[in-house]
This record gives structure tokens, C-alpha cells and sequence, in this order.
């Protein structure tokens, strides 16, 4: 008995190990498809991007990978920056926007539910539509979203408040 209660707590032990060691492993980016990224210019206009998804070199980053790839030397088609938070990547900057960190920051939309912003009562926050696609604001940073086949993501600037 106490040797079955021991590879018991072994094998969950193990399992934790293994789900904290996912859990920190970053975005989930598919190999194959194609996604958007989107630059809301702020008048209604929007700068597209599209990412061959099997042509990342780097997964680990969810969209900060794409962002990677569209800024690399051989495509050279975006600009951003980005400091280092508490909860991973935070955008200071892409293309245009630069927000007044006073008043204004670059807001994430995504396609992705399960990456889905829900407001503290559990409900969905509002969404924007693109075509469509609707857009809802995203609960989770650039470095852990998922990206699919199909997956659109939207920055655009916002004010506090």
C-alpha cells in the first residue's frame, strides 16, 4: 500500500512539473495557415499584414513572433517596440503610434475566444468588427496569445478611462 501511495504522489508530482513547465512556455502558434495583423492608423483605417505561419522561425512568443518576423531584416515591413512587464511584453510602439503614456496605450483585439477578455462579472467585453470577423478585446498579453490559420489580431490606440 505505501508503495502504490508513493508512485502515486510521484506521478503527480510529475504532472505538475510538466503543467508548470507548459504553462510558462509562451503563446501557442500554429505551424501552417496564414494571420493577420492589423495597425489601426485611428481613422478608420487599417495597415495589413499577413503572416505565413509556416515560415516563423520562432513559436514561443505568440504574436510577438509574427511581430518579429513582419520587422526582420528580410521582410522590414513593420516597426515596433516593446518593454518588459510583470506579465510579459508590453507594446510602447508600432508603426505610427507612439501613445502618450499619460493618456494612451495600444489596445490588443483578438479572433482567438479562448484569448477572449471577460470582464470581472464573466462577462465578454465588447468587440470591434473587421469584415467579418469580430474582434474582442484580448485578456491576455502579445508574447502568450494563440495564432492560427486564420487568427487576427488588432492593435490600436486607446485612452485610459
Amino acid at each position: 500500500m505505501k508503495k502504490s501511495v508513493k508512485i502515486f504522489n510521484i506521478l503527480i508530482l510529475l504532472a505538475v512539473l510538466v503543467c508548470a513547465l507548459v504553462s510558462c512556455s509562451g503563446g501557442n502558434v500554429g505551424k501552417s495557415g496564414t494571420a493577420t495583423i492589423l495597425v489601426d492608423s485611428g481613422s478608420g483605417e487599417y495597415t495589413s499584414y499577413s503572416v505565413d505561419l509556416s515560415k516563423l522561425e520562432e513559436r514561443e512568443k505568440g504574436a510577438i513572433s509574427l511581430l518579429e518576423y513582419l520587422s526582420s531584416p528580410q521582410n522590414a515591413d513593420l516597426r515596433y517596440t516593446t518593454e518588459a512587464g510583470a506579465y510579459g511584453a508590453y507594446i510602447t510602439g508600432i508603426n505610427e503610434l507612439n501613445p502618450d503614456p499619460l493618456s494612451e496605450y495600444i489596445a490588443i483585439y483578438t479572433s482567438e475566444q479562448s484569448d477572449f477578455s471577460v470582464s470581472s462579472d464573466g462577462m465578454e467585453m465588447p468587440g470591434i468588427k473587421y469584415g467579418d470577423v469580430e474582434l474582442k478585446y484580448s485578456g491576455v498579453g502579445l508574447s502568450e496569445m494563440t495564432i492560427k490559420d486564420g487568427t487576427v489580431v488588432m492593435l490600436r490606440l486607446e485612452s485610459f478611462g
